[in-house]
């Protein structure tokens, strides 16, 4: 049965074995000037705003967006945050960051929580153009994220019902051993999401499919780790 685009942004499936626990998530900020949402599955980079009040440690904004394969900045992917609303007058909760234009004009910088377990598991759809279906052979490969599943990279591409990012991995992908640009690439694809469901084949006893899991088409979902040349070192286990 073939595959049905609709990306997820990177979602938690385990960690791999062996790992030293990374317990919780880890507290950033996002500057209260920060204009691009950022969407829950979204990969974040680091930020280079000045603080406005209340602000301490790191900051980050959206990596999905606009960013070129030479970053090597990537901080984790993001899983809400917290901002005083001026409109409502008091601190909210957010599965996303809406940007400036959605805050209500905030005042103070955001809170932010991400993930940035270097052991962590991801799963992801790849995208449906390019031409490229991912197969075994190409375990091992860097790939890159967008949020489209086109060239377009657009950092409004996630859910502002639900603040489920948008963001799928790009069918453009070079091989992990090559040097310079997939060097960079945030993701490491090692396994296809199919050969965790029953029978390995997307189908469920009883009847039904598992999207995503139809690996000789385009748009599988893909099990992912983050490449370590491409991610900032971290050496906390979170909050």
């Amino acid at each position: 049965m073939v595959n049905i685009f609709a990306p997820f942004g990177l979602q938690d499936i385990g960690r791999r074995e062996g790992g030293s626990p990374q317990m919780g998530l880890t507290r950033v900020n996002i500057g209260s000037s920060d204009v691009t949402p950022i969407f829950n599955g979204d990969l974040v980079q680091n930020g280079s705003y000045l603080p406005v009040s209340g602000g301490f440690g790191k900051y980050v904004t959206q990596a999905s967006s606009g960013l070129t394969a030479l970053n090597i900045a990537y901080e984790g992917v993001f899983r809400g945050c917290e901002y005083f609303n001026a409109a409502v007058g008091r601190q909210v909760w957010s599965n996303y960051w809406p940007g400036t234009a959605g805050a209500g004009s905030p005042t103070v910088d955001a809170i932010a929580y991400i993930d940035n377990d270097p052991s962590k598991l991801f799963i992801a759809q790849a995208s449906t153009t390019g031409g490229v279906i991912f197969t075994s052979s190409m375990i091992g490969y860097n790939v890159q994220v967008g949020s489209t599943g086109t060239a377009g990279i657009s950092s409004a591409a996630g859910n502002t019902t639900t603040g489920i990012s948008g963001c799928a991995i790009l069918s453009s992908i070079s091989n992990s051993s090559a040097l310079g640009l997939s060097a960079s690439y945030p993701f490491r694809f090692i396994d296809f999401y199919g050969s965790s469901v029953p029978n390995q084949q997307g189908y469920v006893p009883g009847g039904g499919f598992v999207n995503g899991t139809d690996n000789g088409n385009s748009g599988q979902i893909l099990v992912l780790t983050p490449n370590p040349a491409a991610w900032v070192p971290t050496s906390s286990g979170g909050v």
